[in-house]
C-alpha cells in the first residue's frame, strides 16, 4: 500500500514540475519568435538554435530544459518502478 501512495505522489510531482516545463518551453518559443528563429508548428514550436540570429542565452536555456526534462522522465520512472517493487514485497 505504500508503494501506491509513493506511486501517486511521483506521479503528481511529475505532472507539476512536467506542465512547468511546458510552461518555460512556451517562454523560450515565444521569445525565438521574437528573435525570428522560432517556427510555430500546428500543436508545438520549434527553435532553431543553429540559426546565428539566435542568442547564446535562448540557446543554453533551451538545452538545458530538454536535459531537465530528460532527467525528470527518467527519475519519475526509476521512482515508479521503485515502487511498484516496494509495493510487491510488502
Amino acid at each position: 500500500m505504500i508503494g501506491l501512495y509513493v506511486q501517486a505522489l511521483v506521479v503528481a510531482g511529475w505532472l507539476v514540475i512536467g506542465l512547468y516545463l511546458l510552461y518555460v518551453n512556451t517562454q523560450q518559443a515565444a521569445e525565438a519568435e521574437k528573435n525570428g528563429v522560432g517556427v510555430w508548428g500546428m500543436h508545438w514550436s520549434r527553435i532553431n538554435i543553429d540559426d546565428p540570429r539566435c542568442p547564446a542565452s535562448l540557446r543554453r536555456q533551451v538545452i538545458t530544459n530538454g536535459r531537465r526534462f530528460g532527467i525528470l522522465n527518467v527519475a519519475a520512472l526509476s521512482l515508479i518502478a521503485l515502487a511498484e517493487i516496494i509495493n510487491r514485497i510488502i
